[in-house]
């Protein structure tokens, strides 16, 4: 099953499809979802990803309460990671499927790497830090070659890109 198709039975195919550059049909911008789409999920996710694990540092400063039981500590700690995780998964998921179809499996790839390489140095995990790092080197530049392919405005050390294909 492709990511597009689950992109459709999640329901975010009717927010896509606002005005010009609904999932199936090119933006002016390069990508196939619409502009408020792209916008509307930026600002939910930007405010989750600071939000939730806010909620988790505070319910880990609570934890040290002697009222709070033994748990709310390690619940504290899977909020803080799912806080920061999940809405870096959804970013880079929604946003190679916006480039091309199928492009959110780039963006997964590039979640695992990230969490693979954090997690593997922090846990003393070599392995785990050697397949992020390889999953890194493979997933990066993915993106800039389906946004290279799809048009997508780009910038290099902040000077903008020509990678526009000629009309026709």
């Amino acid at each position: 099953m492709q990511i597009s198709n689950l992109v459709v039975m999640a329901g975010w195919r009717q927010f896509a499809n606002e005005g010009a550059g609904g999932m199936s049909e090119r933006n002016n911008n390069g990508f196939r979802m619409s502009d408020g789409f792209i916008e509307r999920w930026t600002r939910v996710l930007a405010v989750s990803v600071v939000a939730v694990p806010v909620l988790g540092i505070a319910l880990g400063f609570a934890s040290d309460g002697d009222w709070a039981p033994s748990w709310l500590g390690d619940a504290a700690v899977v909020i803080i990671a799912v806080g920061v995780v999940v809405p870096l998964l959804l970013a880079a998921v929604m946003g190679g499927e916006a480039i091309t179809r199928g492009g959110g499996l780039i963006g997964a790839l590039l979640t695992f790497g990230i969490v693979a390489l954090v997690a593997g140095s922090g846990l003393d995990r070599p392995g785990w830090a050697t397949a992020g790092t390889v999953a890194l080197v493979v997933s990066a530049p993915g993106f800039v070659w389906i946004g290279w392919r799809a048009g997508v405005p780009m910038t290099f050390l902040g000077i903008p890109v020509r990678n526009r294909r000629p009309p026709g």
